[in-house]
């Protein structure tokens, strides 16, 4: 028993410790504001976490205090934390029109002096009364539905309208209300022209409460969108329009049944005994206009539309390779600003090298405010010929924003030294285009290499012999059976050819049989290597284009020559290059082995249907 009453003992003292930790405030609110002449309104100032030992009300120029001050206190515990506060409540009456200022109050505490805020309030003229019977009729408290305007609104806020073009601007759309809502819903959100946006995630509980102009709002965050601008000049951000249903109290006429009157008593002012008016509503906030400054005009050669705060690193994954392999060069930017918009940075290599257009992976957290995370792009370089190489330095722009200007970064210079490498046919002969490299090895064709021997003749007669005979004839005979020789062989090329047309969406399928067996067993390296063939001999057979000719600049244009849509002819370059990437770099490869078989086995269909 001693050690439950020790621990509640300490509970409440680290429940007190909390309530003095917790920082003091001092707030003046109104019920309502602006009033009209002689309407009576309540005044009340709130004091948290603070015991009070002298309050100074100020002089209430242009008002009459009609009640109060009517005292009342509270305590509440939030996730373990507890504040107290202390409320003096004023019934007040506006005495003429105009517009005054309610002076700040001030308190001594324990802790020191403290003062209110000032309310500044608007007196308009007296509202007109409808009498019944010589008796003016009133409606309580409740709220009318030609003042719900001021009751529920909607705001937008920006934390800056004067930028750079590509500068964050974070807008921020809220609900103030005082009445209770049914539903809502958006009926109309902002179009946002001539601006890239990223919305926030809202949390779903994010209500709060706010003082404006001496009244307290709920107010829920309904919307919080990053915009960068893409283009100078005065923009605007546009409005949200909402359709919703006001709650409000129906006011109460009097009666002449005392019994009725008895219930107009403010102690049944509670929900649960006024009833209740639905009010439907269309609503919307302001418009916003953003002034956007263009860039400065001495941009950089290497600018590519970057602007906030970023650096730069740029790395290989080796230095030594053959002409078997491969390097990964990867550029990462990382920092804050417009990230998802520049382009690729540009990349100057030997031209020894065959780069691939990069992939690009961004990594951007959610939520974090100003935008900002990193971009990497990743790009496949091939070495062609053996030797030492560099990668020269790399230069990123952008433009700073604490600077004003622009700034550029340079990576460092990477040496590569590359090696002659077993696939021999993978040499090539520099200064000369692609489609004009042939497979050393294979072009040169021997008619005899054997040895000829040679017999002396007989030194007799021969003019009028049959040997004479016979070699007058020969090139006679010769020249007939190299005809027919060339004829037949022609014939045969062309059932060859046509064989090969034919047989073309055969023979590819039959491959990616062999392609789908290797996927099943994983093996990666034998897939793509069949994939290859497969479209290599597709094309080879179907558009009578020899194997040393097939480069990916001359299946483009046969395509072309075939009417074969861009679309189509993109798809086939694009599996290839997964193919050949995939053999030096499998991560790099967009959808793995499955995807890139699917896309194959479409293609072949696609031409089929196409090629005639």
């Amino acid at each position: 028993m001693k050690f439950v009453k020790k621990y509640f003992l300490l509970i409440f003292v680290l429940m007190q410790l909390t309530a003095n930790a917790a920082g003091i405030k001092f707030t003046a609110s109104v019920q309502k504001n602006p009033v009209s002449v002689g309407e009576q309104f309540q005044l009340t100032y709130t004091i948290e976490n603070a015991d009070v030992k002298n309050f100074n009300p100020p002089t209430f120029s242009g008002f009459q205090v009609l009640q109060g001050p009517f005292q009342s206190s509270s305590t509440s515990i939030v996730n373990g934390r507890m504040s107290q506060s202390i409320s003096l409540t004023y019934v007040l009456q506006a005495a003429k029109e105009g517009k005054f200022t309610i002076s700040a109050a001030s308190a001594n505490t324990t802790q020191g002096n403290i003062e209110s805020n000032t309310i500044a309030i608007e007196v308009t003229k007296a509202a007109p009364q409808n009498s019944a019977n010589g008796k003016s009729q009133q409606g309580g408290n409740a709220a009318s539905t030609a003042d719900l305007s001021k009751q529920i609104f909607l705001k937008v806020f920006v934390d800056k309208t004067n930028v750079y073009q590509g500068e964050q601007i974070t807008a921020s759309y809220k609900l103030y209300y005082r009445v209770n809502i049914a539903n809502y819903q958006f009926e109309k959100l902002p179009s946002l022209n001539g601006f890239w946006s990223q919305n926030f995630d809202i949390p779903q509980n994010n209500q709060s409460q706010e003082n404006l102009n001496g009244i307290v709002y709920n107010v829920v965050e309904l919307k919080r969108v990053a915009l960068f601008p893409t283009q100078s000049g005065t923009l605007t951000i546009d409005p949200i329009e909402m359709k919703l249903t006001a709650q409000i109290k129906a006011a109460r006429k009097r009666s002449n049944n005392p019994l009725d009157n008895f219930f107009n008593d403010p102690f049944f002012d509670d929900p649960f005994f006024s009833p209740v008016q639905n009010v439907p509503m269309d609503i919307q906030s302001g418009a916003v206009a953003i002034a956007v400054k263009p860039l400065p005009a001495n941009k950089p050669a290497g600018f590519s539309g970057a602007v906030g705060r970023f650096k730069m690193n740029a790395t290989a994954d080796k230095t030594t390779l053959t002409t078997d392999d491969a390097i990964t060069y990867k550029v990462t930017v990382s920092g804050s600003g417009n990230i998802s918009q520049f382009d690729n940075p540009v990349v100057n290599m030997p031209p020894d090298f065959e780069v691939y257009d990069p992939k690009v992976a961004e990594n951007i957290p959610k939520n974090q405010n100003p935008i900002g995370g990193s971009k990497t792009f990743e790009y496949l370089i091939i070495p062609r010929v053996s030797g030492d190489y560099k990668i020269p330095a790399l230069e990123f722009s952008y433009f700073d924003l604490d600077k004003k200007d622009y700034v550029t970064l340079h990576s460092s210079e990477i040496a590569v030294q590359v090696k002659q490498g077993k696939n021999q046919n993978n040499v090539v002969v520099n200064g000369v285009k692609k489609e004009d490299l042939k497979l050393l090895g294979q072009d040169i064709r021997y008619i005899k290499t054997t040895d000829v021997k040679f017999e002396k003749g007989n030194g007799g007669k021969f003019f009028g012999t049959m040997l004479f005979w016979w070699l007058s004839l020969l090139p006679i005979i010769l020249s007939a059976a190299v005809l027919t020789y060339v004829k037949t062989q022609k014939t045969l090329l062309g059932d060859k050819s046509a064989m090969a047309f034919k047989q073309a969406s055969r023979l590819a399928r039959k491959r990616l049989q062999v392609a789908e067996r290797l996927l099943k067993q994983k093996n990666e390296k034998g897939f793509y290597d069949e994939v290859m063939r497969s479209l290599h001999g597709y094309v080879s057979n179907k558009m009578k284009i020899q194997t040393a000719d097939l480069s990916k600049e001359n299946i483009v244009a046969s395509f072309q020559q075939k009417n074969i849509g861009d679309e189509t002819s993109a798809k086939f370059i694009h599996v290839l290059d997964d193919c050949e990437m995939a053999l030096y770099a499998p991560s790099a490869v967009q959808g793995g082995m499955e995807q890139v078989y699917k896309n194959a086995t479409e293609l072949i269909v696609d031409l089929e249907s196409k090629i005639i």
